[in-house]
């Protein structure tokens, strides 16, 4: 218990990334040990597949996928069974898009808001989109945490530069907006993962002998109400289940997601897309 409260004190700027990451990812195996039987602590649903950036990390520079948009039927099934659980975990609607590009986002997460009043709301764009207005919409409207990722291509000649729209953005972030916003500073060409094998150049020798903590942690919901096995499947090939099939409790109990775990747990990424993946296999923030 000692040493595990000061891994968790322990900051980045004391370790180096790849210790920090080591540490992180040991201390969250040891808290997933067998059977296995923890819930998810949070639920990305992909309302739309599309995106209004092409930086070179997302295999959405080179591989746009087909546009396919979520029903509002598939959105209220899958809300409506969290708060059948009393969810009070992270609700994202997002994965590999821009979550701004729908229309309907702001109804979403309201209607996530009222249905689970628990949860905590959490959303991340590129800013592209955004504006004054709309930022207080989205928060009038039930959302808990913004991130924006402002991806530039000049971002290693001018660090500090904001795009335009986010510079009073930027104001709110640090007065009445604080902690409710964060914004980042990106680069489009940031040397990311391999995105399960559909982003080429990386290095790492596959498949690793590694634990991954996505499967453990998080439930991915793609547009048709499909559950995918995390966000680093960019095309959605290890199909855990479905919704419109069954409940969200007995897809993640079900008996290909605890093969994988039990996998995984192993530290073998063999005999699925995690044989071709780079991830770290640390738990995401959002």
């Amino acid at each position: 218990m000692m040493f595990q409260n000061y891994v968790n004190k322990v900051s980045k700027v004391a370790l180096s990334d790849s210790l920090y990451l080591s540490l992180r990812l040991n201390q969250y195996r040891k808290q997933c040990s067998l059977p296995l039987d923890k819930i998810f602590e949070a639920v990305s649903i992909e309302t739309r597949t599309d995106c209004n950036l092409r930086c070179k990390f997302c295999p959405q520079s080179t591989k746009p996928r087909p546009l396919k948009v979520m029903s509002e039927e598939i959105f209220k099934r899958v809300i409506d069974q969290l708060a059948e659980m009393k969810f009070a975990g992270r609700i994202g609607p997002l994965t590999n898009n821009e979550p701004l590009l729908d229309d309907r986002i702001i109804n979403f997460i309201a209607y996530a808001r009222q249905k689970c009043p628990l949860s905590f709301l959490a959303l991340a764009t590129n800013g592209r989109l955004l504006s004054e207005e709309l930022l207080f919409e989205i928060f009038a409207a039930g959302l808990d945490y913004l991130i924006i990722n402002d991806y530039r291509d000049d971002r290693l000649e001018h660090p500090f530069r904001l795009s335009a729209n986010l510079e009073k953005i930027a104001e709110l972030e640090k007065g009445m907006f604080r902690k409710k916003i964060s914004i980042s500073r990106r680069y489009t060409s940031e040397v990311l993962g391999n995105r399960a094998g559909n982003i080429s150049g990386q290095k790492k020798v596959l498949p690793l002998k590694q634990f991954c903590a996505l499967p453990f942690a998080r439930l991915w919901v793609q547009s048709e109400g499909k559950v995918f096995l995390c966000c680093q499947d960019y095309n959605h090939d290890e199909i855990m289940g479905d919704v419109n099939k069954s409940s969200l409790s007995e897809i993640w109990f079900g008996d290909k997601y605890r093969r994988i775990r039990e996998e995984l747990y192993r530290k073998d990424r063999t005999g699925k897309i995690c044989n071709k993946c780079d991830y770290s296999g640390v738990p995401l923030s959002i």
